[in-house]
């Protein structure tokens, strides 16, 4: 039996590059045995598991364990079930329903998913003064009360409605058991949850000790590092480490134990650990294993109007990204079958980016992108593509076609028309982003597992500036000695289609080794090694 302990956040259905969220479906995928053990607040997690197919997943959660929770399967309360007053007025939004009294906000109810109520917010004279938090079951779970707009204390429930603990937030967030369910736990009083958490979830594990092949797969982060601690002492664990920050001596002390391996996406993180840890008495055990895996799920650029040039834009030197971003768009003002897409988590650069496509477009043309004449122009273009111009728009139009610059302003809209700035970073959007694109390129010094993975299922190249497991230079990607070199590897697979085709040909194959097969077979051996060690 594998055992699972996600990370997960409570109100969120964007799972989809959870490194816990994949490796469950590989395993299942592939017949193997598994329950999910959280140890964190997910009131959502009916929900979260339905919406990838994992419903039937057995799972046991530590907060249901300690707020005594036995039901499975519930039914998810409405607005109707709680005891409000009928004479509020209510404002409905997509997000949820304002309680309004007397002209003044008087509660906030939020859906989850935009379907299912998840919290209740009270205020008074505009002022936060409680939050009731909702299981997805059917029930209150949780209620946090605030003084002033500071957080005060947090009440967890049982499914009856009867307070099981509160921790004090005004005592460093210290936990006291209510009286009646004392003899449940080792004390009355903790310092923090998590030690708390922490407890239940190691009796639990002493409790299934007659499996005597007990493996756990988890990502741990600095709350839940302590419990993996504590379960290698017993068990068999291995730890996917995907967040170069958590790359620190103190981290990394924590998961060298005799019965711990340490997971890394690639070389990378590998070496990145090598450089740190030099404590020979205790070696870190570091296996490379894809947090993902990759499936036959070709793109559809070869139907695409334009090729287009997918920038998965990281941190890096201001002048770095305005100077790519000029050599790139150039491409684009050259080649009208190109199309540039920039994914821009981070406000700074998605505004650089927007920047510097403007400047370099009316440099170009010389033409200002504010002006009533492009402005004119662009929407006139976009109602033509979509054949809505009217006898009125057509008359128009001939007359401003023979202004000097008419060429120049609808070579500057077309070229606008062909460059996207998104600001999301939500698996799904990447999932398309990628589907639609000719080539992927990511400069990260340590690129995207996630999207390395899904440029393979999708068959198409990727550029990046470091060497990794998933990218064999000239064949299925290039790698770039430095940023200089990007626009010509861009134009090798652009405009040679012989070169994308052995590109396609190459992620095919590349697809096998990180089948979800070959990692369950990969996981299940450093498990088997070990036992035996």
């Amino acid at each position: 039996m594998v055992y699972f302990i996600p990370n997960w956040r409570p109100y969120t259905l964007q799972l989809g590059y959870n490194i816990i969220i994949s490796q469950l479906a590989i395993f299942q995928d592939n017949n193997e045995d598994c329950t999910l053990v959280t140890n964190s607040f997910l009131p959502m997690l009916t929900y979260q598991l339905n919406e990838f197919g994992l419903l039937s997943t057995p799972y046991w959660q530590a907060l249901d364990e300690i707020q005594d929770v036995h039901i499975k399967i519930g039914k998810p309360l409405a607005i109707e079930d709680l005891p409000l007053s009928s004479d509020l007025e209510r404002v409905y939004s997509p997000r949820g329903v304002q309680f309004l009294k007397d002209d003044q906000l008087y509660a906030k109810a939020n859906y989850f998913a935009g379907k299912v109520l998840s919290t209740i917010e009270y205020y008074q004279d505009d002022q936060l003064t409680a939050i009731d938090y909702f299981d997805s079951r059917g029930f209150l779970s949780r209620r946090g009360t605030y003084d002033n707009g500071v957080p005060y204390q947090t009440q967890l429930y049982n499914p009856l409605s009867e307070v099981v603990l509160t921790i004090n937030h005004t005592q460093n967030d210290q936990v006291q058991i209510a009286e009646p369910f004392q003899k449940r736990f080792t004390h009355s009083h903790y310092s923090k949850l998590t030690d708390l958490i922490s407890e239940v979830s190691q009796n639990h594990f002493n409790q299934v000790k007659a499996d005597p092949d007990i493996k756990i797969l988890n990502n741990p982060t600095e709350d839940s590092l302590a419990l993996t601690h504590e379960l290698q002492r017993k068990c068999q664990v291995c730890s996917f480490l995907t967040d170069a920050n958590l790359i620190k001596r103190p981290f990394l002390a924590q998961l060298s134990a005799k019965n711990s391996v340490i997971l890394v996406p690639n070389q990378l993180f590998a070496a990145k650990i090598k450089r740190i840890w030099h404590e020979k008495a205790h070696p870190l055990n570091v296996k490379i294993v894809s947090p993902y895996a990759a499936h036959l799920n070709l793109g559809i650029s070869n139907s695409m109007e334009q090729q287009v040039i997918f920038w998965k834009v990281n941190q890096m030197p201001e002048r770095t990204i305005r100077r790519l971003t000029q050599k790139l768009l150039q491409v684009v003002i050259k080649g009208k079958d190109k199309a540039l897409a920039f994914g821009a988590n981070h406000e700074d650069i998605h505004e650089i980016l927007k920047q510097e496509v403007i400047t370099g477009i009316e440099t170009h043309f010389d033409v200002s992108l504010s002006s009533t004449d492009f402005k004119w122009v662009h929407k006139y273009l976009r109602l033509k593509k979509g054949h809505q111009l009217t006898p009125k728009l057509r008359k128009r139009a001939k007359e401003k076609e023979q202004q000097t610059n008419w060429d120049q302003l609808v070579d500057a809209s077309e070229t606008l028309d062909r460059i996207k700035i998104y600001s999301n970073n939500e698996p799904s959007f990447y999932q398309q982003s990628i589907h639609e694109a000719r080539v992927l390129v990511d400069l990260n010094r340590l690129p995207s597992p996630y999207l390395q993975v899904s440029a393979i299922s999708a068959g198409i190249p990727q550029i990046n500036v470091v060497k990794t497991n998933y990218v064999d230079y000239d064949k299925n990607g290039i790698i770039i000695k430095n940023d200089l070199h990007l626009i010509k590897a861009v134009n090798y697979f652009l405009d040679h289609l012989d070169h994308w085709n052995q590109s396609l040909v190459a992620d095919i194959s590349k697809i096998e080794m990180f089948s979800s097969e070959k990692i369950v077979t990969e996981i299940n051996s450093i498990f088997k090694e070990m036992r035996r060690n």
